[in-house]
């Protein structure tokens, strides 16, 4: 089934930066100590500004924050979040009436927590995660491994962020039979397994005869019933493996996977 908003980008209204009287270490200090602070694109561009100085803040920011992996903007939180009203609203009409709506490894719990609350009320997350994952939570996170989670839950849509590199964690979404969509958030090279979690044959098979065999195989998803949405919010991510602020080329992904007919 097509949907108009994967088959092009959701436009937001980008207005420029609100905090115009902010030094770059100002909004820099505001992005690493003020967990409710949700920053415009514009805001995180002058926080890093398109100079030598910018790039080394950037690469400090990065080594200094490894829990950071994806910049959460206000124009990337609110496009999802339309999203999500939509889909919330469609599994309503076949039938579902309180989709609920799990987020697997939410670190500090700020992406549910913006997310919910752009969400207007159509819909609510709750966030987990284990608590030995070193990074404390600015908002309400359940102590929880994903398999738990989803097992309590019994989840209609699953968030993960950033799953970690080589691990796998949606062939037990797909398992769920509760689980109509999982979106996965991240650098598809960088989380997660290349083949595994999103289907792409990926940069590190090194063996032509490999990647020829593995280029006739259907892709995990395909094989347990699903399909594959980006959805085209790219433009508004900020990653850890984004060469910022003097390359706009986006490394991070968000990309929906929907049961057949759902």
């Amino acid at each position: 089934m097509k949907f108009n908003f994967f088959e092009k980008s959701q436009q937001v209204n980008q207005e420029p930066a609100t905090a115009a009287t902010e030094t770059p270490t100002q909004l820099l200090e505001r992005l690493v100590g003020d967990p409710t602070f949700l920053p415009k694109n514009a805001e995180i561009k002058k926080a890093f500004p398109y100079r030598n100085e910018g790039a080394e803040a950037w690469s400090k920011f990065v080594r200094e924050n490894q829990h950071i992996h994806e910049v959460w903007t206000e124009e990337y939180i609110e496009s999802l979040a339309t999203y999500m009203r939509g889909r919330v609203e469609r599994l309503r009409i076949l039938g579902e009436k309180y989709p609920k709506i799990l987020e697997v490894g939410a670190g500090d719990g700020r992406l549910a927590h913006f997310l919910s609350e752009k969400g207007s009320g159509a819909f609510n997350i709750v966030a987990t995660d284990v608590k030995n994952a070193g990074i404390r939570a600015a908002f309400p996170v359940e102590d929880m491994d994903y398999r738990q989670a989803l097992q309590k839950y019994k989840p209609s849509i699953v968030i993960s962020s950033w799953m970690p590199y080589k691990s796998d964690f949606t062939v037990d979404f797909r398992k769920e039979v509760s689980v109509k969509e999982y979106i996965l958030i991240g650098d598809p090279m960088m989380t997660g397994d290349a083949w595994l979690s999103w289907g792409n044959l990926g940069a590190s098979l090194k063996d032509p005869e490999e990647v020829k065999l593995l280029a006739k195989e259907t892709p995990p998803y395909k094989k347990d019933g699903f399909e594959k949405y980006n959805l085209n919010i790219d433009q508004y991510q900020i990653c850890r493996s984004d060469s910022f602020p003097y390359d706009d080329t986006k490394h991070s992904r968000t990309t929906a996977f929907i049961r057949n007919n759902k």
